[in-house]
């Protein structure tokens, strides 16, 4: 038990603040990354892949003590306002997906990348699967030719992704926060 934030040191304080800050940056990389989707470049559409679920599923893969249900969930919400998608798709989707892969952390925990890449192709699809079918159920009626083109995008950008979230990961958070035990 730490003692009462009055009777801490300046440095003791200075360093809580700074492991709060560090535990708050995945969720800060993945807002940052998803700005990829308000960006208006040359291509629009569903050959964008979806940022924010790639983000969830790295963080809920490899630190899902950074990236709980409760913050996929409100992550989502954020994203919902900001795409102007239905408000709470998103938002279930990011829960359901952080903890389905986050229950299954002990299993990514001692495994190379590709088995990682291998079971987010899957894991995507049946994302997009349900983003889709959402969507058909809140009214949308919508052609599922752009999900599969943004499955594949996102499959095929996840390398990306978890690349720079692990390098984020390395510089910044692990240093302050340790890791969870795999066991």
């Amino acid at each position: 038990m730490s003692a009462p934030r009055a009777l801490r040191t300046r440095e003791e304080q200075l360093a809580e603040y700074a492991r709060r800050v560090r535990a708050s940056l995945p969720v800060l990389v993945s807002l940052g990354i998803s700005t990829l989707v308000a960006v208006p470049l040359f291509v629009s559409g569903p050959f964008w892949p979806h940022w924010g679920a790639l983000c969830v599923y790295h963080w809920s893969a490899h630190r899902p003590d950074l990236m709980p249900p409760p913050v996929a969930f409100a992550f989502g919400l954020v994203l919902d306002v900001w795409m102007g998608t239905p408000f709470g798709l998103n938002a279930t989707l990011f829960l359901v997906l952080a903890a389905s892969v986050a229950s299954q952390y002990a299993a990514f925990a001692a495994r190379p990348f590709i088995f990682a890449w291998a079971v987010a192709i899957p894991v995507l699809a049946l994302f997009e699967a349900l983003n889709w079918s959402l969507l058909q159920l809140a009214s949308y009626t919508l052609d599922p030719q752009p999900f599969l083109v943004q499955t594949l995008s996102s499959a095929l950008a996840y390398p990306l992704v978890a690349g720079l979230c692990a390098r984020m990961q390395r510089w910044a958070i692990d240093r302050w926060i340790p890791p969870l035990d795999a066991n």
